[in-house]
């Protein structure tokens, strides 16, 4: 049983093995493990976005931080496929296309939910394992999406459709600490 706090959990968490594409660091461990150290997390009260702007803010080389938002893609991804590779270029997925419209927070958030939702959490044992069945849940999708409208009633459509630029690395990655949120 882990006795660490929530925050040292975090720190543990914050690091190149789960938000970095690049080096033996992050290929240490799989995805489906990483996603079950995620979800553990989650279900002992944390929360993924403290650990994403905990390594924002411990990195120092800004083109890592393009590598979280596909880390966060590819956490969902997995989800969205059921663990394997999607067949179709991500850009053709309807799911994915969503996915990449949305802005950071609401990734996040997104990321939260599914992990708490796909991971079966064993308090006896203190560990998350992956559900059998994997797949995005449309309504924590919808309901984000609607959010976003209500709250930014004045922006516009053709603004919001042109988002997967950001996940198309024709700009700047989201997490980049020049880039305002969008």
């Amino acid at each position: 049983m882990d006795t660490r706090s929530i925050q040292e959990q975090a720190v543990s968490l914050a690091n190149r093995t789960y938000w970095d594409t690049f080096g033996a660091e992050s290929e240490s461990l799989t995805l489906g493990q990483k996603l079950v150290n995620l979800g553990t997390f989650v279900h002992r009260g944390g929360n993924i976005a403290d650990v994403v702007n905990l390594y924002v803010e411990l990195t120092d080389d800004e083109s890592r931080l393009d590598a979280v938002q596909w880390m966060v893609f590819s956490y969902l991804e997995y989800m969205i496929n059921a663990g394997k590779p999607l067949e179709q270029p991500y850009r053709f997925n309807p799911t994915a296309q969503r996915i990449m419209r949305l802005n950071k927070e609401d990734v996040l958030e997104l990321l939260q939910k599914e992990l708490q939702r796909c991971c079966d959490y064993n308090p006896v044992a203190d560990k998350a394992r992956l559900r059998d069945v994997l797949e995005i849940n449309d309504k924590n999708l919808d309901a984000i999406e609607r959010r976003h409208w209500r709250e930014h009633p004045d922006e516009s459509f053709w603004v919001y459709l042109d988002r997967w630029r950001r996940w198309d690395r024709l700009l700047p990655g989201l997490w980049r600490k020049d880039v305002k949120n969008r």
